[in-house]
């Protein structure tokens, strides 16, 4: 599958603070909350870890049976990369 994508910023932003990234069949975006700082960061964070989740179950199990740990394994994972950078999770 081929995709693209076009995020518009806002007039009171400086940067996109919306991520996107697809593989295969699968596309997942997340849009950045303009209230806290590094979401440009905290959206790309969310947006890959739930692509790496995504991947490794489609290996394992039927995602309809992980569906409710989707988001929370996403943010558990992208929490701890956070930490890592030393960034606020916040951003998230």
């Amino acid at each position: 599958m081929n995709s693209d994508n076009i995020f518009l910023i806002g007039k009171q932003h400086k940067i996109c603070q919306d991520y996107s990234v697809s593989q295969g069949e699968t596309i997942v975006m997340a849009d950045g909350c303009s209230s806290s700082k590094d979401v440009d960061v905290g959206a790309r964070l969310l947006a890959l870890n739930c692509m790496e989740y995504l991947s490794r179950v489609r290996l394992f199990d039927n995602i309809e049976d992980n569906y409710n740990d989707i988001g929370y394994t996403s943010i558990l994972l992208a929490q701890k990369v956070c930490k890592e950078l030393k960034i606020l999770t916040e951003c998230l």
